[in-house]
Order: structure tokens, then sequence, then C-alpha cells
């Protein structure tokens, strides 16, 4: 599976994009002609090309990530000037190979140098730059650098629940001590320039979270996890961004991490006819939208329906040939209806949608068997009934589950509610808390 599946959304929506006075400096340090070639390693969603597009009329980006790079192609695709060509390659950048004859005028590496072997791919792109082009090497400040009082806050958060170390992927991240522009005299691209561009940049608790949770599948978590009140709604702040230019002397719902991808929405047409047989199972998530108290968000139920979706498919998928579906976000939460943001519906119209669903599933695939997964307490005794009644109509096997009261057997009280106002109170069991957290 992709490292950053799942994230790539969030990476697009939430990473910094590159402000127009650092593509400046860009386009001022590559050599003019027709048509400008630009190299973009290691390119994630495409911000680096987003910012240089119009300014090169050949551009190839490349990333080993196929949903970094499909998140690329559909920002910059519609951007694209009519004039202009952008291939997307899903290739490391310690192999790819340029084509025959092809050369850039300008090699961006951006927020990407720390993953490389840095000397190798300096030495391959000797090959690969033209003999008055550049090699652009930058980055910004993060949180586990800066030094400003909030930042310092939310590292603290961060390493309380995840530990000390931070990680990249399987590994410990490595910081390197050594400066860009000591490594870069080191190569065939030895005469450095260095930039310090000054960059305001205002900073929303939902920006720094969603900037954090793009980061969430590169990181390793303890069995340890520690609560700690969250740092204040930061103001505008200051962000310096680092460039170090070498010219040549004459680089956000998650499906399961199974090694086979058992996505049911990622599949095709034709392989839906290939890989679904009468022995799959179809695992349908089932959440809602409704409050949880006022520090968990109005999507709990769903967040646990398909997090045990996905652990369920992990753990046996191979072994029962497991699939998961897309989450159904609605369902019947009548009595939150006094909150803010629930969304219910009637129970003839979850009864007629699920009806609906299993209909199509069990017109379209060969599959006949459904296990629902109940994020939801008040959704089991209509479950359940409609359980009887699908299997019935559609000659289908369908089984519900409901993974909030695992491991509740004789706890009581799990769920607790303020009843001193009638009609309306606080809700949020402490197995919606577990899963959360």
């Amino acid at each position: 599976m992709s490292l950053f599946h799942g994230t790539a959304g969030f990476y697009r929506q939430y990473r910094p994009g590159i402000p127009a006075i650092v593509a400046d400096v860009l386009d001022a340090a590559a050599p003019t002609g027709t048509p400008r070639r630009l190299l973009d390693v290691g390119t994630g969603t495409g911000l680096v090309v987003e910012s240089l597009l119009g300014r090169f009329g050949d551009i190839i980006a490349i990333d080993n990530d196929p949903d970094m790079l499909a998140a690329a192609e559909d920002a910059l695709r519609p951007q694209l000037p009519a004039d202009a060509q952008l291939r997307l390659q899903e290739v490391t950048a310690e192999e790819f190979t340029s084509p025959a004859g092809w050369r850039a005028e300008l090699v961006t590496i951006c927020r990407a140098f720390h993953w490389l072997d840095q000397a190798a791919i300096l030495t391959r792109l000797d090959a690969q730059v033209s003999p008055d082009g550049a090699v652009a090497i930058f980055g910004d400040n993060s949180f586990w650098t800066a030094t400003s009082d909030w930042k310092a806050a939310i590292r603290t958060v961060i390493q309380n629940f995840l530990g000390k170390q931070r990680s990249a992927g399987e590994r410990t991240f490595q910081h390197h001590n050594r400066p860009y522009s000591e490594i870069m005299r080191e190569s065939p691209f030895s005469r450095v320039e260095e930039h310090t561009v000054p960059v305001n940049r205002t900073w929303t608790a939902d920006s720094i979270l969603g900037y954090l949770v793009r980061r969430a599948t590169t990181v390793r978590r303890p069995a340890r996890r520690v609560r700690q009140r969250c740092p204040r709604r930061p103001g505008p702040i200051q962000r310096h961004r680092h460039l170090c230019r070498g010219q040549r002397v004459p680089h956000p719902h998650r499906p399961p991490r199974t090694g086979m991808n058992r996505w049911y929405g990622s599949l095709s047409a034709p392989e839906i006819a290939t890989r679904i047989t009468e022995r799959s199972i179809l695992c349908l998530p089932i959440g809602s939208l409704e409050q949880h108290g006022p520090h968990l968000p109005l999507h709990t139920d769903t967040i646990i329906a398909v997090e045990f979706t996905n652990r369920l498919i992990d753990r046996y998928g191979d072994q029962h040939d497991l699939w998961a579906l897309p989450a159904l976000p609605y369902d019947l939460s009548i009595e939150d209806a006094w909150a803010p943001g629930t969304v219910s519906l009637r129970v003839s119209t979850l009864t007629t949608l699920l009806d609906a669903i299993v209909g199509e599933f069990a017109r379209t695939p060969p599959a006949r068997r459904l296990l629902i997964v109940n994020g939801h307490g008040g959704n089991r005794g209509v479950l359940e009934i409609v359980g009887h009644e699908l299997q019935a109509a559609h000659q289908a096997r369908v089984c519900t589950i409901h993974p909030g009261r695992a491991g509740t057997r004789r706890r009581q009280g799990w769920e607790t509610a303020d009843t001193s106002r009638r009609g309306c109170g606080w809700r949020s069991g402490s197995v919606s808390c577990r899963s959360v957290r």
C-alpha cells in the first residue's frame, strides 16, 4: 500500500503552497529557451509545478507514491496551458531516467531532499540538467524545528502521543546536520547561491490539524497515549522559506492496509467481474452525523465503523475475501435532533436506502453476502429487523455487527447524558472516546 494512502487529499488541501516570490526566484535561476524544461523531484501533490505553470513549457514531475500523483493530476491538468506538456511519472528519484535528449533547465526538490540518497541523486542529475541549468533545493520550517511558543506546545502534544522520536514511514527520521549548501558544493553543482525568503502565513486550528493529519500515515504510534489540552488558536506568524540553488559549473477515510487492495470503490468495472465472487463478503460501515459532546466530531460513529471495518479486513480480508464498501454516514439520530449539525433519516428512508443498496450489489457483482458494520447504537433494533427482510428480498446473506458493544459486557452507564434540560443532553460514550483518540 502507498505510504500516504488516504492522506493525499490532506496534503493537497493543507500543505502550504509555494509563494509567488519563491516562484520568481526559481524562474530567475533557470536559463531562458524554448521550450523551458522543468524536472520536479518528489512532486507530491504538485505544489511546485502549480506555482511554475506558464513559466515552463515541458514539465516532468516524478514521485514514487501513486496517490500523490493522482492528486497532482487532478489539480494540475485543468490549469495546464494549451501549449505546455506535463508528464507525471511514478518512479523513485534514484531510478528516474530522463527521455533521450531531454535535459532540464531547472530541477526542483522541495521538502523532499531528506528522503533521498542525496549524493547519488546529485550525481545522476549531472546528466539530466542542461549545461547552464540549475538545481534548486528548498523547504520551510516545520513544527519539529520551529522555536515559537505555540509551535513548541504543538510539538509537545505530538511527542506525548507519538513518542519523542520523529518517524518517517517505518523508519526513524534522521535529521541532516549538514547544510544542503555544503552537500551541493561536493556535487557536480558546486557553484551555490543561498536565498532566505520571508513569508507571512496565517495558521488556524483547522489548518494545523489538517497539516498534522496529512502526516498520520508516516508516524509510528506507541501503545501508551497521554491526554493533553490543545494549544490556543494561533494568530498570524512569520515563516521563513530557505532556498538553496546550485548552478552547474561549465529534485487525509483510509482504505484497509492489506497487501492486496480490498477497497471496493477503487476497483474498475472489469476488475469487479474478475475479483468479486459469490464467496466475497462486502462490508458496509454505517455511522451517523450527530453530536457526541463538545469534544468529539459529528462523524465519530462513522470513524468507528470505518476503522473497525478496516482492521477487520486487515486481519481477515484474504482469509474470508472481505471487501470494504464506502461508508454510509447517515442513520437514525432522532434523539439528537436538538443539537446543531445532526442529520437524521426516517426509519422508512433508511430501510428503503438499504434495500436499494443491497439490491444493486446483488444485481451487479455476484456477491450475495453483506456484513453491516454498525457504528451507531440507535440503529441496532432497526438493522436487526431489516437484515431479515433483505435476506428474503434479495436471496442474500446479511449479518450486522456492532463494534460499539465490543468489550462493554457488564459495563453499566457507558452512555451518559446531562438531563438537566429536558430533551437535550451531551452524549459521548467511553467506547467512542477510546476509538477516536
